[in-house]
């Protein structure tokens, strides 16, 4: 006997996920407000030390922006499952313990403090590392068997992948023993090497910018070739038909005698191009 519900619409059972997306925004958050509550600790005694607390902040802050831009755009469209969940996890872990590392960084050398060498290596690492998940990610979205994105943004995003690989290289080898000796314009080649990721990143955006915009004059460009195309292959269809070519003579010969030819002997240019 049939049920009598049978006729409710029947639901598909999904799969439990955990929800990390409150756990991702509530570490992201306080990784980048325990900077500032650090600042309040040190109260700077000259303008100079002011200028530099908050330009040390602001690079802590950037990094861990565009880090938060880049997994919120990504994890918007992929899964979180299989070792995707595993890597989002150890990615938190490395971002919550961004603000820990940087505070610890002090240029010089102080007696019964770890050593800024040994400090700002691990930082690089840390960041390294997270470079490094935000690229396994970007190259899952990136498999056109899952179909994530749209097949346009394919190229971007592979791009985006490369950029975020040379950025986490860029990390890796800062934490040379080398760039720590080596000093630029006063700094250490270290902290030079961080700031240049900054330009490297925004190579997505203008590299990205600069492949719409010839796609999109090259789709124009064809477009008028195609025009081109037809108009000629319209055209020569034309000319070899014989009836166009009868009545472009008629034309001109009225155009040339029509005083010539009486109205009786007048031949129409209809019977002509028939």
């Amino acid at each position: 006997m049939p049920d009598g519900n049978s006729d409710a619409p029947h639901t598909v059972a999904a799969a439990p996920r955990p929800r990390i997306q409150t756990l991702s925004d509530l570490i992201f958050g306080l990784a980048l407000s325990i900077g500032a509550i650090a600042l309040l600790s040190e109260k700077p005694s000259t303008f100079a030390d002011l200028l530099g607390s908050l330009a040390a902040f602001g690079f802590s802050f950037l990094i861990l922006g565009l880090v938060w831009i880049r997994y919120t755009r990504i994890m918007s469209v992929l899964p979180i499952e299989g070792s995707v969940l595993g890597a989002n996890m150890l990615l938190l872990f490395l971002v919550s313990i961004e603000p820990y590392l940087y505070n610890l960084i002090d240029f010089a050398s102080v007696p019964g403090q770890v050593d800024p060498a040994s400090v700002t290596l691990v930082y690089a690492v840390d960041l390294a590392m997270i470079y490094l998940i935000l690229a396994y990610f970007t190259n899952e979205l990136t498999r056109e068997e899952r179909r994530l994105i749209p097949a346009s943004l394919l190229r971007n995003y592979r791009l985006e992948r490369n950029l975020s690989l040379i950025v986490a290289l860029v990390f890796l080898s800062s934490a040379l023993p080398f760039f720590w000796a080596l000093t630029v314009f006063g700094l250490q080649a270290r902290l030079v090497l961080w700031l240049s990721t900054f330009g490297v990143a925004n190579l997505t955006r203008v590299f990205a910018t600069r492949w719409a915009r010839g796609s999109v004059e090259g789709l124009h460009a064809g477009s008028r070739r195609l025009g081109c195309l037809l108009e000629l292959k319209r055209c020569g269809r034309r000319e070899l038909n014989p009836g166009y070519q009868l009545g472009k003579l008629a034309r001109l010969l009225q155009a040339w005698c029509p005083t010539r030819l009486d109205d009786d002997r007048a031949v129409p240019v209809e019977k002509l191009t028939g």
